[in-house]
């Protein structure tokens, strides 16, 4: 398989395209790397939040849960698991990007990446994708083998995510299912299981069930909001997106997922106030309030239908709500220490 001949990007599109290749680090790598730079959006690391922030609230969820992970070990897993959701990252968004090229053509905020404007071949990206998949593997192997266990149903889902696009309205769904990964790989990466069994505490599997559901409606949200910078364009190309499938009853599908997540974190509380040192209280103060004040300014604050304000609350907005949930986790833990 061979580039395609190229077609010619207009003025705009040229802008940003040198707008993203002034941004460090694609302004320090050759022209011949950089294409393989723009694949794994590196350029982009707000990204990296959907597939790391579950693996953070997961490891800090196992500690807070009263199984006294001292702090050396906590940073330790959280320095593999991000190594993992870096280059996982990388590898599905150039597998999404290969899938997708035809698509990305004609959608206007994705002409000008690598493939559509045939900066790079197929083949090369195939291969590409490989190459990370080996590391991918590697970093696995640097894991407890339940890890990579629990992980390859999720990691099916987010190689079928392209597809799903062209068969449903809703696949931001199998995303946010993919994306709950994180949190299951945790408690085995901090020597905990989540099995359901006699020998096994129920409470670790209810805990991770609640905090997953919480990042499935939390990407849900987060991704309906992104698919509004392209309804027009996704309209157009015939492919599915909720943004397409609720139109104007967008901002109510996103209050309900809200709800949602809010309601599977307080159920998480529950969990808290039986097995923490702390019992909860700070992971409810800080969690459960603080992510229903991210949630209340991004689904209210966002304009749906101008593209750089849903692109605005994607990117940095969002982090409220991660915050949010991660600050009541962390603090839960942390107050368990001298518990």
């Amino acid at each position: 398989m061979v580039a395609k001949a190229a077609f010619t990007l207009s003025a705009a599109e040229r802008k940003t395209l040198e707008v993203f290749h002034n941004t460090w680090p694609l302004s320090v790598l050759p022209d011949s790397i950089a294409p393989y730079a723009e694949l794994i959006r590196i350029h982009k690391p707000a990204g990296i939040m959907m597939f790391y922030f579950p693996c953070l609230y997961g490891t800090f969820l196992v500690g807070a849960l009263g199984y006294h992970i001292d702090p050396s070990s906590m940073a330790i897993a959280n320095m593999k698991l991000l190594l993992l959701s870096f280059l996982m990252r990388g590898m599905l968004c150039t597998w999404n990007d290969v899938i997708d090229q035809e698509i990305d053509r004609q959608v206007a905020r994705t002409r000008i990446r690598p493939l559509p404007r045939c900066a790079i071949s197929t083949s090369n990206a195939l291969i590409w994708t490989l190459a990370q998949a080996i590391m991918v593997f590697v970093t696995f192997l640097n894991l407890p083998r339940e890890c990579f266990v629990y992980a390859l149903p999720f990691l099916a889902l987010h190689v079928i995510y392209p597809y799903a696009k062209r068969v449903t309205h809703h696949p931001q769904l199998v995303l946010g299912l993919a994306h709950s990964f994180g949190v299951f790989v945790s408690f085995p990466a901090l020597g905990q299981s989540i099995a359901l069994s006699p020998d096994e505490p129920h409470a670790n599997a209810v805990g991770a069930f609640y905090l997953g559901a919480a990042i499935v409606f939390w990407t849900l949200l987060n991704d309906t909001i992104y698919a509004a910078q392209d309804v027009e364009d996704d309209r157009k190309a015939g492919v599915g997106s909720t943004m397409v499938y609720w139109g104007d009853a967008t901002r109510n599908f996103l209050r309900v997922l809200a709800l949602f997540q809010l309601l599977s974190l307080v159920a998480l509380s529950f969990v808290m106030k039986n097995l923490s040192p702390a019992g909860g209280m700070v992971y409810t103060a800080l969690t459960c309030s603080g992510t229903a004040l991210g949630l209340l300014s991004m689904v209210e604050g966002v304009d749906l239908t101008e593209p750089a304000s849903c692109a605005w609350w994607f990117n940095r907005g969002n982090v409220l709500v991660g915050c949010g949930i991660g600050s009541g986790l962390i603090g839960e833990y942390s107050a368990g220490l001298f518990l």
